[in-house]
């Protein structure tokens, strides 16, 4: 169900946005992050037709979780971002 599947991505956005807001001066920081098109079980049910060497691994995203987690992003707060945003070729 689609429908469900996009809310729940939307809600947990949101929540992550409310979270930093009720706790700014807290270490930990409420981030969302949206991987983008990466070859997943999930993906090939959706898009099964698409030829796997036209999709990135998801091991291709990691380096947007390491700079998540990392102290060049500490100020990076309540915010939906995106993979392709963060990594840098």
């Amino acid at each position: 169900n689609w429908h469900a599947y996009g809310l729940a991505k939307r809600a947990l956005g949101y929540a992550a946005s409310m979270w930093q807001m009720e706790h700014p001066d807290s270490t930990y920081r409420f981030n969302t992050l949206n991987p983008g098109r990466v070859r997943t079980a999930l993906f090939k049910r959706t898009f099964g037709g698409e030829h796997p060497s036209m999709v990135p691994p998801p091991a291709s995203v990691a380096p947007a979780y390491l700079y998540l987690l990392s102290d060049a992003a500490k100020d990076v707060r309540g915010q939906t971002l995106h993979a392709v945003d963060l990594i840098k070729d």
